[in-house]
Formats: C-alpha cells, structure tokens, sequence
C-alpha cells in the first residue's frame, strides 16, 4: 500500500452474485470479501485519519443494509461497533456503525 500513499485513493469494490458462465474472471465471493477486508484495513487509518483531522466531528457513523456481510464485516473489522438498528421500509431493517474520535486514536 505504500507504493499508492501519495495518490488520493478510493477504493471501489463490487461482490456480484454472477455465476462463472456469465461472469468467469470473478474469483468466488468468499475471496472478494477477503479482499475487500484487506483493502479496507490497509487504507482504513488513513481515510479515518483524514475525517477526523479534518471536521469538528467525535464520531463517525456508517449505514448499511443488514444484509450486506462485506460491510458490516468490515466495520467490525476496523473498529467501529453496531450502535443501532433501524426499521427500514426498503432494506427492512438497516444498522448503524460507529467509532468516535477517541476510540480511533487507541487503535
């Protein structure tokens, strides 16, 4: 990851549920998600870095369907923790992630 620190990077990643005859160079959705942790803990302290350093903000939250594994995953991951669930007409429910500024500091 050093080799990218100095171009602003966002990393965007998909899992799509394609099956190898319509999609062969998808590796299978196990690994996908393994990359994407990996990804998200390399860049993590600096993206999170950035937020705090830059906003008046103590906490920053993350909002995902409570389905999606990856992300949800990847909160855990780098420290943030479930602070709610909502009742969400479209996702039928959706979960809030949070990590504040001190806790960020103490990773």
């Amino acid at each position: 990851m050093g080799l990218v620190n100095d171009f602003g990077q966002f990393w965007y990643l998909t899992i799509m549920p394609y099956e190898k005859d319509i999609e062969p160079g998808v590796p299978d959705k196990s690994e996908v998600i393994e990359a994407f942790k990996y990804l998200s803990r390399a860049v993590w302290v600096e993206a999170c870095g950035w937020v705090f350093e830059n906003t008046k903000y103590d906490t920053i939250y993350s909002y995902m369907k409570y389905t999606n594994v990856a992300s949800y995953s990847t909160a855990l991951a780098n420290g943030m923790k479930k602070v709610k669930e909502y009742p969400d007409p479209k996702n039928e429910i959706s979960y809030a992630y949070a990590i504040t500024r001190k806790e960020w500091e103490e990773l």
